[in-house]
């Protein structure tokens, strides 16, 4: 069913219309090869109307507006290998391509004046994306486990002029399973790339930077 959310935008107190989403979706699920060779492939398509963007008012200061018609739709695929003859392996990676884009939106930019925003990308949305994860978790004993993400180059901007670069991350974690507790110590973004996850929506070119380099240790009990 639609999916509807109202809010207030920026500092003039006014109600913005309710944003609504109708989406349709198709996938298929499939095991090859005695179970070992999985694979999955959904294809999307969802129209958002008055969906809440953050631009620049009149005034030069932001505020949140409703952005007519946005569309995201695309492909995905995940194949997955579990070998018969080694059981605690698993080696998983997918692909995604998604468009995003602005199907009706027009603003007053403060330099500008009316900017039309049709057909062109969301910001910092990537088109294409992929993601691999060899992992060895056997059911007692040291395990291990080793993931890279990919995404290629994004629009900084409404009207696509600019672009944010490609970038990769890398995840990796170490653990120790013994009777009913396992202990583990994983790193999170080990390259260090702070490259920018999403636009605020309280302000215009206000973005969210990716955390850095962190370590995190866990300890689990199996009841």
């Amino acid at each position: 069913p639609p999916a509807r959310r109202a809010v207030r935008g920026g500092g003039s107190g006014r109600l913005l219309t309710p944003q609504r989403t109708t989406g349709e979706g198709l996938g298929v699920k499939t095991r090859w090869f005695d179970r070992q060779v999985s694979s999955e492939a959904p294809v999307f398509h969802m129209i958002f109307n008055n969906v809440v963007v953050s631009s620049l008012g009149p005034d030069g200061n932001p505020e949140l507006t409703n952005a007519g018609e946005t569309r995201f739709q695309g492909a995905e695929v995940e194949v997955g290998y579990h070998p018969a003859a080694l059981p605690d392996f698993s080696l998983l990676a997918g692909y995604a391509h998604h468009d995003a884009r602005y199907v009706r939106f027009s603003f007053i930019d403060p330099d500008n004046g009316l900017t039309v925003a049709d057909g062109q990308r969301l910001e910092l949305t990537p088109r294409d994306l992929w993601n691999s994860t060899l992992s060895y978790h056997p059911a007692d004993g040291i395990g291990a486990w080793f993931a890279i993400r990919h995404q290629n180059h994004r629009p900084f901007d409404k009207i696509n002029e600019a672009y944010m670069p490609a970038f990769f991350e890398y995840d990796a974690g170490v653990s120790y399973q013994f009777g009913f507790a396992r202990t583990s110590i994983f790193g999170r973004n080990l390259g260090n790339s702070r490259h920018f996850v999403a636009e605020s929506e309280i302000g215009d070119a206000q973005l969210y930077v990716a955390p850095p380099r962190r370590f995190l240790g866990e300890l689990s009990f199996r009841f």
